[in-house]
């Protein structure tokens, strides 16, 4: 509160001086710095696009007694919206007016010697409104700090054209700010204010976003002096877009059947990184947004981990495709299985997740998500039969694929791959095939996805006899 009060005391007090200096001016310079006065006193700077928030260290109970404990460490970013710029109108007693067009804001993607340039774009349209040429002479710019206006490191003006495909294109004139007006002309350009910070750059990710260490909204005030020696300002604002961050609503909205998302901040590259697991028709799908792959097993994909697990002695086995490492941006992230050898045989039952930033860490996990019982059914009628008669096998499946398939086995035969007849299922979610039984025995069908071996409903057993 002392500090705000200090701020507003010495705001005054230049505010003061600068009233006193007016006593000095008349006419038209002294309305146009009151007018100027007015302006800036109107200045009101908004909130910062991506506020950091601190939770310290966050040890959580499990979302399922089987799972390890959850661990969030460091700060969280929020985004906010995005600042409308406000336009400003054409102050000045020369005959050019100057109309705002559209702001843009660009930054260099690497810093040079500890330095990098925030560039703030400003489109306008130049209006000659007298009856005769005139030129711009110079154009000056500023930026305001939120106390008082600055120059920048350098301005460019570029002049808008039109190439040969019709696109418009701006001519950047290099080391000059003027150019010519003819009588009642109007002239669109762009004017660039170039402000050097110290730092890293944020990358090419934050190409078309300045620094967030800047005021929001950022104002440049542009004057332009004519041949006459009269000169014609505009402030314009520039505003951050809205930062762009992966939250779960939106990878649900995205990505279908999404059963998990956690993800892990970085407060100092304003980024995020983030894992989610999901479940297809048949398999479990696993992303680590730091990975250009997503990874999927089957119900044999999964046994086989917990069998590796086993051998090594290990319940929480990492899935090295998984294991990422990027040492120059501070990132690090671990998948491992979560398994048990409890039962007859091992299961992985989840999946652990420890992600982290240069200023985070994240260790989450959660169940593998299950397909519903009896989601899938075989069915086949008659179940007794003789040599040679025709039985009718039906099924229904949540989804449908052109290469799932049903197989005849024997009823004691343990591999799949040894099938006695291959039903091609045509993609269907739901179907009827009638085939016939040439020896005695007994027998199942089973329904097996994508021409892979891995059944997902059996039908009860055929009994065929002579």
């Amino acid at each position: 509160m002392e500090a705000k009060l200090d701020e507003i005391i010495e705001r005054l007090k230049k505010l003061e001086d600068r009233v006193t200096a007016l006593e000095s001016k008349k006419g038209v310079e002294q309305k146009e710095e009151v007018a100027e006065i007015i302006e800036e006193e109107l200045f009101e700077d908004g909130p910062q696009p991506v506020k950091v928030v601190p939770i310290e260290e966050q040890e959580l109970e499990p979302t399922d007694p089987k799972l390890p404990k959850r661990l969030f460490k460091g700060s969280k970013l929020e985004v906010g919206e995005p600042l409308k710029p406000k336009v400003w109108e054409s102050q000045g007693p020369g005959p050019l007016r100057l109309k705002y067009l559209k702001s843009e804001v660009q930054s260099d993607q690497y810093a040079r010697s500890g330095k990098y340039n925030n560039y703030f774009i400003s489109h306008l349209t130049v209006v000659n409104t007298i009856n005769e040429p005139t030129s711009v002479t110079e154009i000056k710019a500023f930026w305001w700090d939120g106390k008082e206006w600055k120059a920048p490191l350098r301005t460019v003006l570029g002049v808008k054209y039109q190439d040969w495909r019709g696109f418009e294109r701006y001519d950047w004139l290099d080391g000059t700010t003027s150019f010519n007006l003819k009588e009642k002309e109007s002239v669109d350009v762009v004017v660039s204010c170039v402000v050097e910070l110290q730092g890293e750059a944020l990358g090419y990710e934050f190409r078309n976003f300045y620094s967030f260490s800047l005021p929001q909204p950022f104002r440049t005030k542009l004057v332009f002096e004519d041949t006459l020696g009269k000169k014609n300002r505009v402030v314009t604002e520039h505003v951050n877009p809205k930062l762009s961050l992966v939250t779960e609503k939106e990878r649900k909205e995205s990505q279908a059947g999404l059963t998990f998302f956690t993800y892990c901040d970085d407060t100092k590259s304003f980024s995020r990184i983030y894992s989610e697991v999901w479940r297809d028709k048949w398999n479990v799908c696993v992303r680590i947004s730091a990975s250009s792959s997503y990874y999927y097993w089957d119900k044999k994909g999964l046994e086989d981990i917990a069998e590796k697990a086993k051998t090594v002695g290990k319940t929480e086995y990492e899935l090295e495709n998984l294991k990422v490492i990027k040492q120059k941006e501070g990132i690090e992230t671990h998948c491992y299985a979560l398994c048990s050898f409890e039962g007859e045989k091992p299961v992985t039952y989840g999946f652990k997740f420890h992600l982290k930033t240069s200023t985070n860490e994240t260790i989450d996990s959660c169940l593998i998500p299950r397909r519903p019982e009896g989601e899938e059914s075989l069915t086949v009628t008659p179940t007794e039969i003789q040599v040679g008669q025709e039985v009718t096998v039906e099924w229904k499946v949540t989804e449908g694929n052109s290469q799932d398939w049903i197989g005849l086995y024997k009823s004691n035969e343990t591999s799949n791959t040894s099938y006695l007849k291959f039903l091609n299922c045509d993609g269907n979610t739901t179907g009827k095939l009638t085939t016939t039984i040439d020896q005695e025995g007994i027998y199942v069908f089973k329904f097996l996805p994508y021409y892979e071996y891995i059944d997902v409903a059996v039908s009860p057993k055929v009994i065929v006899t002579n």
